[in-house]
C-alpha cells in the first residue's frame, strides 16, 4: 500500500484544480468526482480504483453545477502527474 499526503492542490482521482477553492480544502470533497478525502494521507492504489469508477461512469460530475462549460476529462486527466497514475 503506497500512502500519499493530500495537498489540497488537486483532486488526485480526476485532477481537476482545487487550489483556488477553499471548500475543497475545508471539506475536501471534490466537486468533480466526488471523492472525499478522509484524511491527510491517501492509498495510491484506491485513488486508481476510484479514478477508473469514475471514467467507467462517464465523468459524471458530483456538483454538476461547478463544471465549466467546456469542460473536457481527458484535458484533465492528462494534468495528472504520472507517479499518481
Amino acid at each position: 500500500m503506497t500512502r500519499i499526503p493530500v495537498d489540497g492542490q488537486y483532486c488526485y482521482v480526476c485532477s481537476l484544480d482545487q487550489e483556488d477553492d477553499i471548500r475543497f480544502l475545508a471539506g475536501r470533497i471534490c466537486f468533480c468526482c466526488g471523492i472525499q478525502y478522509d484524511d491527510f494521507e491517501v492509498d495510491l492504489e484506491l485513488v486508481c480504483i476510484e479514478r477508473q469508477y469514475w471514467i467507467d461512469g462517464g465523468y459524471l460530475w458530483f456538483r454538476s453545477s461547478k463544471r465549466p462549460e467546456k469542460w473536457n476529462p481527458i484535458e484533465q486527466l492528462n494534468q495528472l502527474p504520472e507517479k499518481y497514475r
